[in-house]
């Protein structure tokens, strides 16, 4: 019988970037579907800790799916890259690098992130979305979204740790 459980999640910005805006977008399969919204999370700092839904235990067949996107405090526009990409990113440049041009300062910059991770909340397909599972051991402890320098990604969970990469869509 799956158990509902219920995860912490937080971003840790290791990167040189000042973030305006952070947005997450957690799958669990078709069940659970939790959009995340941070700002103002500068180089060298961290979040506060947001909720997401996904099960565990026996006969359990769900996996959890994470979209990441976020936009610098000079309005340029960042998203995970994990090798499933087909045409998401394409999508992102030639749709929102215009929204992007038309915004006039930082403040509205920010919202792009936030944007962008809402057009896929409700959208089945988890092309682009990069695979982490969550186990019921973390629920001790929040999965740390860890943005460092190089375009690299760590989702760091008690249970264990998965990598992927970033770049820019504007």
């Amino acid at each position: 019988m799956p158990t509902h459980r219920i995860g912490e999640v937080k971003i840790v910005n290791q990167s040189s970037l000042n973030l305006a805006s952070v947005s997450v977008i957690h799958k669990y399969s078709d069940n659970y579907k939790n959009q995340l919204d941070w700002t103002n999370v500068p180089a060298g700092g961290s979040t506060d800790t947001k909720n997401v839904d996904y099960h565990t235990g026996f006969l359990t067949t769900g996996t959890d799916w994470w979209l990441i996107t976020f936009c610098d405090t000079q309005g340029k526009l960042y998203v995970s890259d994990p090798t499933n990409f087909t045409g998401l990113i394409d999508f992102i440049t030639g749709g929102i690098k215009t929204i992007a041009e038309l915004l006039d300062n930082v403040d509205q910059r920010a919202a792009v992130a936030a944007k962008v991770a809402s057009l896929f909340m409700n959208d089945e397909k988890v092309s682009g979305f990069k695979e982490h599972m969550l186990r019921s051991e973390d629920e001790e402890r929040p999965t740390e979204i860890i943005i460092k320098n190089q375009g690299d990604i760590t989702l760091d969970s008690k249970s264990g740790k998965s990598n992927t990469v970033y770049r820019t869509a504007n």
